[in-house]
């Protein structure tokens, strides 16, 4: 009997194991929503028929959750920043990496940039974050920096 519920309980220590998320990368931000932490989601996010590579960005002083969705071709990569207080896409090419608004593509699956919710002046100070072809990671960590600030104060 005991070596069933030893059993029983490595099982479920495994099972709860390999579920739990992988911390990627934590960091701090200029902003009120304190540090940062990416991880890798379990949830899957699907844009036209293509499943794209998805992470979690959690803020320590704050009840924000970001979804983080890499959709990666051959010119350029999309970083989706999806969220209930602010919805954008960061823009990565061989010229820059910064903010553009969610494209129409997205607002057929229910997403948009609402306007409102936006600080205008910090969104067209992202414009351009940094020159060249960043990797997934470091333009990540970027995002997890920089988007607290296009939050208007009422969303943070």
């Amino acid at each position: 009997m005991k070596k069933i519920l030893l059993s029983i309980l490595a099982i479920m220590t495994f099972c709860l194991a390999a579920s739990a998320k992988e911390t990627v990368a934590v960091g701090k931000t200029c902003s009120a929503l304190g540090d940062f932490k990416i991880e890798t989601s379990e949830k899957a996010f699907v844009i036209s028929g293509k499943e794209l590579q998805t992470y979690t960005i959690s803020y320590d002083s704050s009840d924000v959750i970001v979804t983080l969705a890499i959709d990666k071709d051959s010119k350029c990569r999309k970083y989706y920043v999806l969220s209930d207080a602010l919805s954008v896409q960061y823009v990565c090419n061989n010229k820059s990496f910064g903010v553009v608004k969610l494209e129409k593509e997205l607002e057929n699956e229910g997403f948009k940039t609402i306007f409102s919710a936006l600080n205008k002046e910090a969104f067209f100070q992202q414009k351009i974050i940094s020159a060249g072809n960043g990797n997934d990671l470091d333009n990540s960590k970027l995002i997890a920096s920089y988007f607290p600030l296009l939050l208007n104060n009422e969303n943070r």
